[in-house]
């Protein structure tokens, strides 16, 4: 990716918006990407944002995950049995197969058909 011809701006990002940040598509993730912004941060932040993204999650989807509950998915779809489908929800999201989702979708949202 380009490095943007715009100035690069110092600044300190509170953890709720930084970690959002890097599990989806933000602008502040945008500005951070094209090299816009320099974070500054000390070992308290770092902390603080490794603590939140454990927490979030002790699997490795956690990106899927976040993004399901930031962009207030109805439904995740997934075919990995041993951590996503095994878990049934999060967050009060249903998670499930392929297969298992177009059986939700058929009853939470049906269709007229013409």
């Amino acid at each position: 990716m380009k490095k943007s011809n715009q100035v690069v701006v110092p600044v300190v990002i509170d953890t709720n918006v930084l970690v959002p940040s890097l599990y989806s598509y933000t602008r502040i993730a945008v500005f951070m990407t094209y090299g816009n912004i320099l974070l500054v941060w000390n070992d308290f932040i770092y902390d603080e944002v490794l603590e939140i993204m454990e927490r979030l999650s002790p699997i490795d989807d956690d990106p899927f995950l976040y993004a399901a509950v930031e962009g207030k998915a109805e439904y995740i779809i997934s075919c990995d049995s041993k951590h996503m489908v095994s878990m049934g929800n999060f967050n009060n999201i249903p998670i499930g197969t392929p297969d298992e989702f177009f059986n939700w979708v058929i009853q939470e949202h049906p269709m007229r058909r013409g």
